[in-house]
């Protein structure tokens, strides 16, 4: 132990006595010279560094071995980068949590003006790296596992005692308390890293990448402070929300893989991982929901939005085949949308369930906001009145996500958009998640599951694909094209009822089932309706599922092609 010690504070007198002696070199040589500049404390920090290293080498604190590189660890090399990347904005995140208060950077500004030379970047991101890794994994460790194989107390003879210690030196020495939590995780895995390989090839490579970062953000915003916040970086919050799961989404399996392959007689310190998985699940917090209210009117849903600037009302539909307007709108407003868009000729598109067809003027892309939301996906332009919007919901997104996560409330008849973090709580077991798919050139969901319909006390089970569609008033409607379909109707020939249209032709027919079992779901005297064909005669559909038989909440993963049904 007092090795240890003996290390630091040489460390420490070292930066101290050179400093102060070119401060004074410069004063009496030098006066009109700031000892502040960029380019005197590059001078000066690669002074210390080469001292230190030729000091603690030749003196023998720190042997160095060719063992280790000569077992050609390029996996655990390829490993090590991964993790160096991936925990560098996750600990930026960390030392964002200390108070303001608390933050001391004097040389903010000239760290930068260091780091715009060669020398700079060789001082602060290789000689500086190189020497820390000396003394604190080098030589403090291998003195604090000398000291503590003499000790008789069992709870020293743990190999992680040294880390920890070497760890709370490294961030005091640091000397400022917002980079402590920063400085003492790094200073834990530098140190695991250190006492599995026996040498300091990974432990320099990790902080070489944690110093390099901060030269690759100074070339790349160098109109920024070095302790900008990571918000001035990524634009929002929820892009630093994004960027630091993505990172921890890097660094996790990273770290397990270099747990896997150094593996000894020692497992991961646990305290490192216990912080990683703790910052991990704080980051599951979102940004700022969005909702949008609807209203129920004749089995649908409808919602007010605006567009452009103009207000109008939407059926909301995961059926629809995109977002469109009338001419004279497109017209209008196409400078404030971005749309791309092509004529079309002889297109025709028709609404949904319905015989009525519309010319079809321009097919195409849009992403434009629709309210508080944003809309990203296909767009026509018809000749069809604009009394309301076909609004396909799958094509809605968090405005600061580009993730499409919702989860639709009927009871409180609301809309409620989610950020990417919200998957990890769709994952904890409360929900039942059915897988989707789209048919081809369709943005049509289909969910494949079994339809459980009993009639006289006789159970009938249709699988197949089912179209999943928001607001539609049945429970189920089913095409009578399918084979098991076909099969029931002909079993149950006395209960089906045939519906008429106004002029009294058959347009479909009628079940009354006693119990309906659904997605994990039982529905009592439900009426089914049995159609000939739905959408168009050569579709490949077994029946289409209402979502409103869903009383309560269901979401959507669009971009995971999962729906889930709240248990």
């Amino acid at each position: 132990m007092k090795k240890s010690l003996l290390y630091i504070i040489i460390f420490i007198a070292l930066q101290l006595l050179i400093t102060v002696g070119i401060s004074v070199v410069l004063k009496y040589f030098y006066p009109e010279t700031d000892s502040q500049s960029a380019q005197v404390l590059t001078i000066t920090s690669i002074t210390i560094n080469v001292i230190v290293i030729i000091l603690f080498l030749a003196l023998k604190w720190y042997r160095v071995s060719r063992e280790y590189i000569q077992t050609r660890p390029w996996v655990e090399v390829f490993w090590t980068v991964l993790l160096g990347i991936g925990i560098i904005i996750p600990l930026a995140f960390i030392e964002e949590m200390i108070p303001e208060a608390w933050r001391k950077d004097s040389i903010g500004e000239v760290l930068i003006q260091m780091l715009q030379t060669p020398e700079g970047y060789f001082a602060v991101c290789m000689l500086a790296p190189l020497a820390e890794e000396i003394v604190f994994r080098g030589a403090i460790i291998t003195a604090l596992r000398r000291w503590i194989r003499d000790k008789e107390y069992s709870v020293l003879s743990k190999t992680w005692v040294p880390i920890i210690i070497s760890a709370c030196f490294f961030s005091a020495i640091h000397f400022n308390l917002a980079q402590i939590p920063h400085a003492f995780i790094m200073g834990l895995l530098l140190g695991w890293l250190f006492t599995r390989t026996g040498s300091l090839l990974l432990c320099f490579l990790v902080h070489w990448i944690n110093n390099s970062f901060a030269y690759v953000f100074a070339k790349l915003f160098p109109s920024l402070p070095v302790d900008a916040p990571l918000v001035d970086y990524f634009g929002s919050n929820a892009a630093v929300y994004q960027a630091v799961v993505c990172s921890l989404m890097i660094a996790l399996p990273s770290l397990y893989q270099l747990n896997r392959v150094l593996k000894k007689e020692n497992a991961v310190p646990k305290s490192l991982f216990f912080v990683l998985m703790m910052l991990f699940v704080a980051n599951g917090v979102s940004a700022e929901d969005k909702v949008m209210s609807f209203e129920e009117k004749e089995g649908h849903y409808f919602v007010d939005i605006t567009v452009a600037g103009t207000k109008m009302q939407a059926m909301l539909e995961t059926g629809a085949n995109a977002f469109n307007m009338t001419e004279d709108f497109y017209e209008a407003h196409k400078d404030e949308l971005n749309l791309e868009v092509k004529p079309v000729k002889k297109g025709v598109i028709s609404e949904l369930g319905t015989k009525k067809g519309y010319e079809v003027l321009y097919r195409g892309r849009g992403s434009f906001s629709v309210g508080e939301v944003l809309y990203r996906g296909p767009v026509v332009v018809t000749d069809r009145p604009m009394t309301y919007q076909f609004l396909p919901v799958q094509c809605l997104h968090h405005p600061s996500d580009t993730s499409s996560i919702m989860i639709v409330n009927q009871v409180k008849q609301n809309i409620t958009f989610k950020e990417k973090p919200f998957r990890y709580e769709l994952a904890e077991g409360k929900w039942q998640a059915f897988p989707l798919h789209k048919q081809k050139k369709d943005l049509r969901p289909f969910l494949t599951t079994v339809a459980r319909v009993e009639l006289n006390h006789h159970e009938y089970a249709i699988q197949g694909e089912f179209i999943v569609d928001m607001g539609n008033p049945n429970h189920l409607v089913l095409s009578e094209n399918n084979e098991q379909v076909a099969a029931m109707m002909e079993a149950e020939e006395e209960s089906v009822k045939k519906r008429r249209d106004d002029k009294g032709g058959v347009k479909g027919f009628a079940l009354k089932s006693e119990r309906l079992k659904l997605c994990g779901n039982t529905f009592h005297d439900v009426n089914i309706q049995i159609k000939p064909k739905y959408i168009s005669p050569n579709a490949k559909w077994t029946g289409l599922i209402g979502l409103r038989a869903f009383r309560g909440q269901y979401a959507f993963d669009w971009g995971r092609k999962t729906m889930y049904i709240k248990k």
